[in-house]
Formats: C-alpha cells, sequence, structure tokens
C-alpha cells in the first residue's frame, strides 16, 4: 500500500511518515520542499502517483480570516482531486476536536468546511480529530 502524505515534512507529518515507515509501509514524504504545492497544485499529480491513501496533515499558520478560509478549501480540493485521478481508496485528515461544534471565523471555520469537503467528497475517508498540539499553544 503506498501511502502519500500530504504535509510530510511538518510538525505532525514527520512523524506521521516515520511511523509509517516503522510499520513497513510505502510511504511519500510531501510537501513544499519536496516540490508539493497543494494551492497551486504545482507537484501533486506526480506527489500521489500510484497512491492508494492521501494523509492530509498540512497546516498553514494564518491567523487572518481570508487567507485561512481560502487555504484549507482549496488545498483539500487539489488533494482530493488528485487523489481520485491517481486511484487513491483512502483520504484520511487531522482536524480538531469540536471543530464541528464550534464556530470561529477564520482557522476553526476553515477546518470545519475541510472536514465537510472530504466527508462530501465521495471517497472513503477518515477524518482524526486532536486536541491543541502544545508547540502550537502560544501566549499572549
Amino acid at each position: 500500500m503506498r501511502i502519500v502524505v500530504a504535509g510530510g515534512t511538518g510538525l505532525i507529518g514527520s512523524k506521521v511518515v516515520e511511523s509509517l515507515r516503522r510499520l513497513g509501509r510505502d510511504v511519500v514524504s510531501a510537501a513544499p520542499g519536496t516540490g508539493l504545492n497543494t494551492i497551486t497544485g504545482r507537484g501533486v499529480a506526480d506527489a500521489l502517483k500510484g497512491a492508494d491513501m492521501v494523509v492530509d496533515v498540512t497546516n498553514k499558520v494564518i491567523f487572518a480570516t481570508e487567507p485561512i478560509l481560502d487555504f484549507f478549501p482549496t488545498s483539500t480540493h487539489t488533494l482530493l482531486d488528485a487523489g481520485r485521478e491517481a486511484g487513491a481508496r483512502h483520504h484520511a485528515v487531522l482536524s480538531i476536536v469540536g471543530v464541528d461544534r464550534l464556530s470561529h471565523p477564520g482557522y476553526l471555520d476553515a477546518k470545519a468546511a475541510q472536514e465537510r469537503l472530504v466527508a462530501e467528497s465521495g471517497t472513503p475517508f477518515t477524518i482524526v480529530r486532536a486536541t491543541q498540539f502544545f508547540s502550537a499553544a502560544h501566549s499572549s
């Protein structure tokens, strides 16, 4: 099984890639540094070629409402479309506990939109909802 981890060089993605490799899986770590751009689509088809599963742990730390509301839906559409083209049979995405019950203009609404896109895509999916990562917390 070939698994492509979009965001595979980031904080969480690198750990996902490492864990899957320890389990003996065929893993592709895809990220901007490896030529993947889920906004423009550059490098996505190549990265997902032969993928059985796409794991989306992409992230963008943007607290301005409009840019983040654009990032997650655009990135998700790109990955879902390319996954379908590649014949991927499953799409997994990392989200946030409670995002389906909370509303916050910006990041949480963007993650909720991402979940809806994945759930409505027609591709079998898994949504993993995690609590806030300590390393992402910031003090004011």
